[in-house]
């Protein structure tokens, strides 16, 4: 079979066209030249913009395709244009859509069905409101440019439409996935707007490409619509646990806030790109019955993405913004700004003035019991990063100023966090300065619905062990925990927060 691809150059067009040249087809594959990318030998590309009738027709000139796959149409224009030229010239014509036709629909629920697709339409947002605007103007140009190819095959033209949902792929030029994921490597919290969201319901890329061949290959009338879709509808937190599940070297902390917030930072969609307001959710008992498919689980699919970004070392786009993300959040998990005082004693957030105090009172208690460890030296050496940066916390105990004794709180899960890094200053010691830190940093750990706080010590520290004691710490079987990467540790506890 001889097909042309309209596009084919981003996210699922190179697979479009191996699958294609490795089942003996002939493919042709027009489009701008704008993006670099390698297609096997033998494949035929030309180059032009489809959006200017009269320099597609010219590419085309001479050329007899029996199929076309239409990647890149987006526009009632440009499909009468294809109409025009195409018209008993092929035998098949696939155009992929979006689930987003339903989503300028009025009164429909998830998921949406293929019957969904006629009915009354939402009315236009305000300009000014762009998100929604642009969303708007992209569902409804897309359900233009499917009712003129519906209509069109009621003259037999041989239009197939495929509509489809959020694409999860290797190659998705939007790296959704990929930025997920340089956020759970690098430890510290991913921000998502507060509230349920929309449930996700997406599709691998590669199940994309079965779709097209089959709608090439199988037997159908002309003006059928199908969604294609997995068969899994999962929350956002469900769908980060399972990835943060697949990368090794990746930590899940969520850190919920309100949408409006996120949006006036700025850090929407990047911070969070499937908590998008405008994600469709669709069946697919159609495309399952009548064009045979059988989708990919998220389960398998998820870790070949995964492995794919495991030695990549470029950061997508979006991912430049991670610092304005991890002020935001260390805003929003701070302590109580303006410190707490008692009795002389103020404790209150960490600041980035404190790193050097933060490493004396520390390597003071140190040394005089142990000696400095590498890990240790990790910590100290830039706080900020190795606790603050990853999701954690540090409170400062000043008397007239002057820091006299730290705390950190550094964050294991979600919910967990290890008290970590406290110390005194040895001519501070006996005021109660301890307590009010390690009281503090419960409050805190509560604050931040933390249900637990663990804790490694040495035994020669009695004073510390009978101070966690007494605020409800208890002790844990050595041989039960994961060992500690201190040399130094013989002694770990825990404290159940309700």
């Amino acid at each position: 079979m001889r097909v042309l691809i309209i596009g084919g150059t981003r996210n699922l067009g190179p697979s479009i066209v191996h699958s294609l040249m490795s089942r003996g087809h002939s493919v042709t594959v027009f489009h701008r030249g704008v993006t670099r990318t390698e297609l096997p030998r033998g494949v035929e590309v030309l180059h032009g913009d489809r959006s200017d009738f009269p320099s597609l027709e010219r590419a085309l000139a001479g050329r007899d395709f029996e199929a076309v796959v239409d990647t890149t149409l987006y526009n009632s224009r440009d499909a009468k244009a294809a109409v025009h030229l195409f018209s008993g010239r092929v035998s098949r014509y696939v155009f992929l859509s979006t689930g987003q036709v339903y989503l300028v629909r009025q009164f429909l629920t998830l998921p949406f069905c293929e019957e969904d697709y006629s009915g009354p339409l939402i009315a236009e947002p305000p300009r000014e409101h762009q998100v929604d605007h642009e969303n708007w103007q992209y569902g409804i140009d897309k359900r233009a440019a499917e009712d003129v190819f519906l209509s069109a095959a009621e003259s037999g033209f041989p239009v197939t439409v495929l509509r489809l949902p959020m694409v999860n792929s290797e190659r998705d030029h939007f790296h959704r996935i990929h930025g997920y994921l340089c956020r759970l490597r690098d430890g510290g919290p991913l921000l998502i707007p507060d509230g349920d969201g929309l449930p996700l319901r997406h599709v691998y890329g590669e199940d994309v490409v079965t779709a097209i061949l089959a709608s090439l290959h199988r037997a159908l009338p002309v003006g059928c619509a199908f969604n294609i879709s997995q068969d899994e509808t999962l929350s956002l937190r469900q769908f980060l646990e399972l990835l943060a599940d697949h990368e090794s070297h990746g930590r899940l902390v969520l850190e919920p806030a309100p949408r409006r917030e996120l949006e006036a930072a700025g850090l929407l969609p990047d911070c969070s790109p499937f908590s998008d307001p405008w994600m469709s959710s669709l069946t697919n008992k159609r495309s399952r019955s009548e064009l045979g498919m059988t989708y990919t689980p998220v389960s398998v699919y998820l870790p070949r993405i995964v492995e794919y970004f495991r030695n990549c070392n470029l950061d997508p786009p979006g991912y430049a913004q991670r610092s304005r993300e991890l002020e935001l959040a260390q805003q929003k998990m701070r302590p109580q700004s303006a410190g707490r005082y008692t009795d002389g004693v103020l404790i209150r957030p960490f600041n980035s003035t404190d790193g050097a105090a933060f490493r004396t009172l520390n390597e003071e208690w140190i040394k005089r019991y142990f000696k400095l460890e590498a890990k240790d030296e990790a910590t100290l050496s830039d706080p900020q990063r190795s606790v603050i940066g990853r999701g954690g916390m540090i409170l400062m105990a000043t008397i007239d100023g002057q820091s006299v004794g730290c705390c950190a709180l550094l964050r294991i899960s979600e919910d967990e966090f290890e008290v970590a890094k406290m110390a005194v200053a040895s001519g501070r010691q006996g005021r109660g300065v301890g307590r009010r830190l390690l009281h503090a940093a419960i409050e805190d750990a509560r604050r931040l619905r933390a249900r637990r706080l663990y804790l490694e010590t040495n035994h020669v520290l009695k004073s510390a062990i009978q101070l966690c004691e007494s605020l409800g710490f208890r002790h844990l079987d050595p041989a039960q925990v994961v060992p500690s990467p201190y040399a130094r540790v013989d002694v770990y506890m825990e404290l159940k927060l309700n």
